[in-house]
């Protein structure tokens, strides 16, 4: 054991390190081998090396190379619960104990409940999304992050919104960081579409991409209408959350199946 800890480097990966033990130790274990009741036959004893190199596949029992979906989910959860939780905490209730005080609260309590909407929808179609995923790579993760940044800014600029009372350029301001998001989903969308093959999620690819596109350009509008008309603008950006409300059935069926 004393010559055989030489091979070990702390900054060499576990894998190289089992290889290097392997190798080092291999004429005890054949000799071991030949013993009456010994081991099972080293050719049904798996190499730590060939571990490394594993496909990435269902039947995969360890996966060095490929990451599974829970941590893109999970990580993506807790920034859109965390996100939540902040916008909740900047409702500061008034000090005049009045409903007329209550009353004025209205454009804050209107713009956290339309946030709160917008970021649920996000993490219901997030979620139905992600199902989908049949390998996660860099684009993916990337995507996923930056949809992840542009969500984050919805209580700064619902914050903004509330209290300057919905007036034109805050109103603008939130639809922009609205058309991001929309813009990042679409992305993350089409970087999930590149590793499908099957022909009904094609035709169904195609009908959310629609459908993301007609968000962006309702939100795009309502930049403009913002400065005409600021209850219109409202409105505009309220409509896609509408549309999103319940994903596509189809999307949900296709997820049972994978």
């Amino acid at each position: 054991m004393r010559d055989g800890a030489r091979f070990i480097e702390v900054n060499r990966p576990l894998t190289s390190n089992l290889c290097l033990l392997t190798i080092h130790f291999s004429p005890l274990i054949r000799s071991s081998l030949h013993a009456p009741g010994s081991l099972p036959h080293e050719s049904s004893i798996p190499s730590p090396c060939s571990v490394r190199d594993a496909p990435c596949s269902h039947e995969s029992v360890l996966h060095f190379q490929c990451m599974r979906t829970n941590r893109i989910e999970a990580f993506s959860d807790g920034v859109m619960s965390i996100l939540i939780t902040i916008m909740v905490l900047e409702l500061k209730a008034p000090h005049d104990p009045s409903p007329a005080s209550l009353a004025r609260m209205w454009p804050t309590f209107f713009a956290y409940v339309l946030s709160f909407i917008i970021i649920a929808i996000y993490w219901v179609n997030h979620h139905h999304l992600i199902q989908l995923v049949t390998r996660v790579d860099s684009i993916i993760l990337w995507t996923n992050m930056n949809l992840l940044f542009w969500i984050s800014l919805i209580p700064w600029v619902t914050v903004y919104l509330g209290d300057n009372h919905a007036l034109p350029f805050p109103v603008a301001l939130y639809a922009a960081v609205s058309v991001a998001g929309a813009i990042s989903f679409f992305l993350l969308r089409a970087s999930i579409a590149r590793h499908q093959r099957e022909p009904e999620f094609k035709r169904l690819n195609k009908k959310m991409a629609r459908k993301n596109l007609i968000a962006i350009l309702i939100y795009l509008a309502a930049i403009v209408v913002a400065f005409i008309y600021t209850p219109l603008a409202l409105v505009m950006i309220a409509l896609p959350a509408v549309m999103y409300f319940l994903p596509e059935r189809a999307l949900e069926k296709l997820e049972q199946q994978v």
